[in-house]
């Protein structure tokens, strides 16, 4: 996976047991993990199985989210990946790598530079 290791999500430094992911094509409407967005039947999206500390969990990340996660960060634990994202923002005062908006889907981008809009205007 490339990735453009801009930000460090990782809130926990808990390895986990067991790690899979795979992309799907959904069947069925699914709720995106990070984005609360839907994820249409028909879409693809990314599904994720983890265990740690004996328990299991798992995530449905649509390709818009994915595409972020995959340009900007290292590490990353799921569901908070555009407050995240706003608190890079903000800490580098509205600079990104614009090149890195190459990378991102074209609903990703227009919501990262939103971002980068609404940190410069406010």
């Amino acid at each position: 996976m490339d990735c453009g290791c801009e930000i460090d999500g990782t809130y926990d430094n808990d390895p986990v047991d067991v790690y899979s992911e795979r992309m799907i094509r959904a069947r069925k409407h699914h709720d995106c993990e990070e984005c609360d967005g839907g994820i249409k039947p028909g879409d693809e999206y990314e599904s994720a199985k983890w265990m740690a500390e004996g328990e299991w969990s798992s995530a449905k990340t649509c390709t818009n989210c994915l595409s972020v996660r995959r340009a900007l960060f290292c590490s990353y634990g799921t569901g908070q990946l555009w407050e995240d994202v706003r608190v890079y923002v903000a800490n580098k005062c509205g600079g990104l790598p614009w090149s890195l908006l190459e990378k991102l889907t074209p609903a990703a981008k227009a919501r990262v530079i939103g971002i980068v809009d609404e940190y410069i205007w406010t």
